[in-house]
């Protein structure tokens, strides 16, 4: 059984595997244009790298922003590799961001899920936000989930 495991991309080695996978799954399966160069986030961000059996995995990120309501944090980015799908690689990096996110208490974390993958936003409380739209030709739908009990009123 593959051992997975998730830490903090902090060193550039991390980050630089953290931007291959982001560019290999959506810049090369999926035809996103930029998704290989980074954005202005990346470096602020939190950043997850999903390891299996200690090769780079999977990714996802954290980004913090301000809004008029105050702080609130954005999952984006998250991907695995063909070959490391369906092993939980991405509900771990998840689960990772997540709990991150409850550090930092943040009030609420929001997402632009591509619609396929709602099914495992869902199973971490986020609920949709708006109507499907087409980003990049791939339907997403935004979802939100408040993680501070006062807001989710």
């Amino acid at each position: 059984m593959a051992e997975i495991a998730v830490r903090r991309a902090d060193s550039d080695e991390d980050r630089a595997a953290c931007y291959a996978i982001r560019a290999a799954v959506f810049a090369g399966e999926q035809g996103v244009q930029g998704a290989e160069k980074g954005d202005r986030d990346d470096p602020t961000a939190i950043h997850a790298l999903g390891l299996v059996d200690d090769v780079a995995a999977g990714t996802g990120r954290l980004h913090l922003s301000h809004s008029r309501t105050g702080q609130e944090g954005q999952i984006a980015w998250v991907s695995v590799l063909p070959q490391f799908r369906r092993l939980g690689v991405a509900t771990a990096m998840m689960r990772h961001l997540m709990d991150a996110a409850c550090d930092l208490r943040l009030p609420h974390v929001t997402l632009s899920a591509q619609t396929y993958t709602k099914a495992l936003y869902e199973s971490f409380g986020f609920r949709p936000m708006s109507t499907p739209f087409h980003m990049a030709n791939i339907e997403h739908q935004m979802m939100i989930v408040y993680l501070d009990a006062e807001d989710a009123r």
